[in-house]
């Protein structure tokens, strides 16, 4: 006669973090990167790619990673996170590896990234 199996003890869930806040320094670079194309955002692409293009996501592995009443939006930098090579959805890169915004840096962030945008437009050569 067999013994029946014990049930295996439920893992412990781990208490999520708060949405990091961004410093302005990291706030410039992010709105400067963004007005260079260098920044993909979870905000320029439809909702059904987010999970291909942010890996991670798509896998789990950042489902306990931040409370997602402040998250705005998930980001990643050509220039530092490295896309996979020959590797894309739909014409954008994938990246194993991501950032997350808080929505309040992302409000910030928005205001800045139209103007620098109407600067730009607006320069004379």
């Amino acid at each position: 006669m067999t013994k029946p199996k014990a049930k295996k003890p439920a893992l412990p869930r781990r208490k999520k973090r708060e949405c990091p806040r961004m410093m302005d320094y990291e706030l410039r670079d992010f709105v400067n990167g963004y007005c260079d194309g260098a920044i993909w955002t979870s905000e320029d692409m439809p909702v059904r790619d987010v999970g291909m293009v942010f890996i991670p996501l798509k896998l789990g592995a950042a489902r306990d990673l931040v409370d997602m009443k402040n998250l705005a939006i998930l980001w990643a930098d050509i220039r530092k996170d490295r896309p996979v090579p020959k590797l894309g959805i739909n014409g954008r890169p994938v990246f194993f590896s991501f950032s997350v915004m808080h929505r309040d840096d992302w409000r910030r962030a928005v205001t800045a990234i139209k103007a620098e945008g109407r600067r730009r437009k607006e320069i004379k050569v």
